[in-house]
């Protein structure tokens, strides 16, 4: 018989190598899904804007993807109780929703249908987080802070989202990039304190260049409304209305008229109502004119410039719960009552003034919208929220108040659909 003379050590050696390389090979195929996973979901810095106000306060900015949230690690000595409010721009338009965290810091989480590659702008509007117990010298006094250096984030700043929830039941539905559209940065659209045609040159402010018609907006599944399409409403113009023979009417200022304007169709009308004490008539006028629906919207002159000061939030509560009860006794079940959200207006050159001279920005107007979405719960009145349509682009008012644009027609055909299929 023959004897193999191999080394003791040279076998065991060789038995180490062999189980090394098979450990490697199993090891590997862990290590690229984990690396894969860190490259995905691990922290990422977003780029900063060096010019921003609170540029010294900023630490850093931080994108949690597995989280879904971006995180603003800040001093807060100069701004205590930042109000920010930051837009992702990509496959789909959403606004991130921010609260403060333990440490202090400012986290805003945001929710798409879709992964993929997002530009982030986020800007700080006031140093002055409102609240309905807000003291009304507060809220009178307090300043947007200068739109020219809101902006806490670079110009381009991205971020790569690969978790996402096709299906969020807070939104009626997201602004969705059209097919073979490329996008780009949204930044927000302003015109600063003193900066009014033909003494400023807008141009170098008004910085959100991205088409509308680039942007299509498609309803959820299972929020497509009371037609009961499985694909969303499939009609979107306004001459759909007129299959319907209904009279519906708005009740509001101006932004009720531009909605019956838009969808121009003589079963659709305005009653002028520009104060919720003035719903009392406007209940009279609605029978008047055999409404078979109302949808109430009010509050852009109460928080407007017409008496030189916004009304407080204790006063619109009650007032509107007045006008709300009186307008629903007076039509006594006649027709289907709805309250709709308020409009946020864009930074135009009163709202960004310092002191302000209009009191309509975004932080006045939720709050007169948590007010109004209380008092629906209370009363039993349906409260149709369409934030999700104007709040991505709240920005996009070309008069700096009304929304006549795409936007606007979106909210026109939903709210038409939803009073005329209740």
């Amino acid at each position: 018989m023959l004897s193999l003379d191999i080394p003791r050590t040279t076998y065991v050696v060789s038995l180490l190598l062999f189980a090394t390389a098979i450990g490697h090979v199993l090891v590997s195929g862990e290590a690229k899904s984990h690396i894969k996973n860190l490259f995905l979901y691990s922290p990422g810095l977003v780029s900063t804007n060096p010019s921003s106000v609170l540029n010294d306060e900023i630490v850093e900015i931080v994108h949690y993807a597995n989280e879904q949230e971006i995180l603003i690690k800040l001093l807060g000595v100069r701004c205590p109780l930042p109000v920010f409010r930051g837009r992702l721009s990509g496959p789909v338009l959403t606004l991130m929703e921010f609260s403060k965290t333990e440490e202090g810091f400012m986290v805003g989480k945001y929710v798409v249908p879709v992964p993929g590659t997002y530009f982030v702008e986020i800007i700080v509007l006031s140093c002055w987080k409102l609240y309905q117990n807000t003291s009304f010298s507060l809220v009178m006094d307090s300043c947007i802070e200068d739109t020219r250096r809101h902006r806490i984030t670079a110009p381009n700043a991205s971020i790569e989202i690969s978790r996402w929830s096709p299906h969020p039941e807070h939104k009626l539905g997201f602004w969705t990039l059209k097919p073979g559209v490329q996008a780009h940065p949204l930044r927000t659209r302003v015109q600063p304190n003193g900066c009014v045609l033909p003494l400023c040159d807008l141009s170098e402010f008004v910085t959100n260049n991205v088409p509308l018609d680039d942007y299509t907006f498609e309803y959820q599944a299972g929020r497509e409304g009371p037609s009961g399409s499985s694909d969303g409403f499939e009609v979107k113009d306004s001459g759909s209305v007129d299959k319907i023979n209904r009279k519906l009417c708005f009740i509001g200022a101006s932004h009720a008229r531009a909605t019956v304007e838009m969808l121009n169709n003589v079963n659709i009308i305005h009653v002028d109502t520009k104060w919720p004490r003035e719903l009392t008539l406007a209940g009279y006028t609605s029978l008047d004119n055999n409404c078979s629906h109302a949808v109430i919207g009010i509050g852009q002159w109460p928080a407007g410039w017409p008496e030189l000061k916004p009304m407080a939030f204790s006063a619109y509560r009650e007032e509107m719960r007045e006008g709300m009860i009186n307008f629903t006794n007076i039509v006594n079940g006649s027709m289907m009552t709805m309250v709709r959200s308020e409009h946020e207006n864009p930074l135009g050159n009163v709202i960004s003034s310092c002191p302000p001279r209009d009191w309509r920005n975004p932080e006045v107007v939720r709050i007169y919208n948590e007010i109004l979405a209380e008092l629906c719960r209370d009363l039993r009145i349906p409260f149709l929220d369409t934030t999700s349509i104007i709040s991505p682009l709240w920005d996009t008012a070309d008069d700096w108040c009304h929304y006549t644009n795409q936007v606007g027609l979106e909210e026109a055909t939903y709210l038409a659909h939803s009073l005329s299929y209740l």
